[in-house]
């Protein structure tokens, strides 16, 4: 199965972590998974290579990134977003974010594809220690391809 995920920042800490975990595990698992990452040279897109590295050494399916530029404004990334995933047609979009970055999301695409939405628990405000029910989405995820 094709599957697609963007993540539209620069760090790598906890959605991005979690996307990049996911992502990889669905390499393994034989899908063929596209990252849309922002920055080629930030510290998310040298740490999602790393997984796309050891997921494609490994399993049956691929791990690609595709890199939006550091020069394209801010304002352009979720338009750009929305032309990947109009142009790449998912089955189906994963998003995990939080609540306001969720409810944004879901409206850039609703009605065009399904979204499996998990927000994020953020026990010590915004983006900090954030939570994910990894079993969770993962039951989603699968419960969803079966």
């Amino acid at each position: 199965m094709k599957i697609l995920h963007a993540v539209l920042s620069q760090g790598f800490y906890g959605s991005e972590r979690y996307c990049g975990e996911l992502a990889a595990g669905q390499a393994r698992d034989g899908h063929d998974v596209e990252v849309l990452i922002y920055d080629g040279w930030s510290d998310c897109a040298r740490e999602m290579r790393k997984l796309a590295g050891e997921a494609n050494h490994v399993g049956a399916g691929t791990m690609t990134l595709t890199t939006i530029p550091n020069w394209v404004p801010a304002w352009l990334h979720r338009p750009l977003a929305r032309r990947v995933i109009k142009e790449r047609r998912p089955r189906a979009v994963v998003a995990v974010a939080c609540e306001r970055d969720m409810v944004s999301g879901l409206h850039d695409v609703a009605g065009k594809v399904p979204v499996l939405g998990l927000v994020l628990k953020l026990p010590s405000g915004p983006c900090k220690d954030t939570v994910l029910d990894l079993v969770q989405l993962e039951d989603w995820v699968k419960a969803y391809v079966a």
